[in-house]
């Protein structure tokens, strides 16, 4: 585990992986990144409807996928259906897990914005995708 230390080094973190060079919140996002030299990955996790965590900013999937509706409402199975990426470079929904997977091969923090908010009506969602978090 990396400790941070004050050595007046700036840090350079990926917001939603390398989104500049890559559809923003995909795997190839988040390598490119790293491989880039990104010291932390910024990524946004929402929990579907039966309760994967997956990593997209927006609560609906239309701005960068090729579906529509919200997160929430659906399962993680349906969400695989689609793509987040380009015609000629396709990319699935990305679990948390997977990055979890990937950061563990290198020396790289991680910066996890929880899009399930503490609102009314959602606060059983919110806490459950906190401690899924956690766990993880």
């Amino acid at each position: 585990m990396r400790t941070l230390t004050l050595d007046n080094k700036m840090m350079v973190a990926g917001h939603r992986g390398d989104c500049y060079n890559c559809f923003e919140n995909t795997m190839k996002a988040f390598e490119t990144a790293i491989a880039a030299g990104a010291d932390m990955i910024e990524t946004d996790v929402h929990l579907t409807k039966d309760g994967v965590l997956i990593l997209m900013h927006d609560d609906k999937i239309d701005r960068t996928s090729n579906g529509n509706g919200y997160i929430k409402d659906m399962t993680y199975e349906e969400l695989l259906q689609l793509n987040v990426g380009g015609k000629t470079e396709p990319a699935n929904v990305p679990t948390l897990e997977e990055l979890l997977v990937l950061l563990t091969k290198h020396n790289v923090m991680l910066n996890l914005e929880i899009k399930e908010y503490y609102t009314p009506g959602n606060e059983s969602r919110c806490m459950e995708c906190i401690e899924k978090c956690v766990e993880m």
